[in-house]
């Protein structure tokens, strides 16, 4: 009977399916509370992309009162770039004055109502696509549900 030389490294045992014996399960690795695998269905937003900043940068230096709309503007860029807006409701848990509108639309009120902003939120890939930005009487001379 031949013996293992001396400092050889020993071959692991490998089960059917090509495992090593003494790997650990996925629950011994993961808590029973987190999920192994995502949910179906499921949408998985790192952070909104704004298309485009340059409208809100345009609005604010052509407008007569952009420069009073400037920092409420910025603000909201900053948030909304930051959110994770899976539907509807999750942007009225942040925003409670925006108005939610047909074809994914939302209004939201910026410096204190004085200016409108009006988006349409593609809420499965993350996507805020700035559709009108002006004051509140120009707010109203617009359909906000096809612009």
């Amino acid at each position: 009977m031949a013996s293992a030389a001396v400092g050889a490294p020993q071959q692991k045992r490998v089960t059917l399916g090509g495992v090593p014996e003494n790997t650990p399960s996925p629950r011994q690795v993961f808590p029973p509370w987190e999920p192994i695998a995502p949910t179906v269905g499921a949408h998985y937003i790192a952070k909104m992309r704004i298309i485009a900043r340059s409208a809100l940068v345009r609005f604010w230096t052509d407008h007569p009162d952009g420069a009073k709309a400037k920092p409420a503007l910025e603000a909201w860029y900053a948030e909304a770039k930051k959110a994770k807006w899976a539907d509807p409701a999750a942007v009225k848990d942040q925003y409670r004055s925006a108005s939610i509108l047909k074809g994914s639309r939302v209004v939201f009120n910026i410096a204190g109502n004085s200016f409108r902003l009006v988006t349409k939120i593609n809420y499965g890939a993350g996507i805020v696509y700035i559709r009108f930005v002006g004051t509140h009487k120009q707010y109203d001379e617009i359909d906000a549900e096809s612009i």
